[in-house]
């Protein structure tokens, strides 16, 4: 539980998460909504210490259908729940990879490289 109680990775998600409702609002693509960002933002942050754990254990296979549960059936079940178009699903799967990749570096990555210390890794910082 304590993993997501940090204020570093609710921060992140929180900054994750704003960025993804201002691209639906901007880019208005059919298949990106507020509903869907915050569906997927959240399945992602709530499955990420699974899938960390699942990384560790070398056990691919549920690793796998994680990546797949966060980033194409949320989105598949979001839009065949409001009517929406499926024409993107492959565009999506890539970009939302990216993003789970990338969410995954910065929330399991990066805090065991630096021992989840934000002092060590500023006095480090080259100047």
């Amino acid at each position: 539980m304590s993993w997501y109680l940090m204020p570093w990775r609710i921060v992140t998600l929180m900054f994750g998460l704003a960025l993804l409702v201002l691209g639906a609002d901007w880019y208005h693509f059919p298949d990106w909504d507020y509903g869907i960002s915050v569906l997927m933002a959240l399945a992602t942050y709530a499955l990420m210490p699974r899938f960390q754990a699942c990384i560790v254990r070398r056990d691919r296979l549920q690793a796998v259908l994680i990546v797949v549960f966060c980033v194409d059936t949320t989105y598949t079940a979001y839009l065949q729940a409001n009517d929406m178009t499926l024409a993107l699903r492959g565009v999506n799967f890539g970009a939302s990879a990216s993003l789970f990749a990338f969410c995954w570096l910065v929330w399991c990555v990066l805090p065991q490289l630096w021992q989840g210390n934000l002092h060590a890794i500023w006095c480090k910082a080259p100047r």
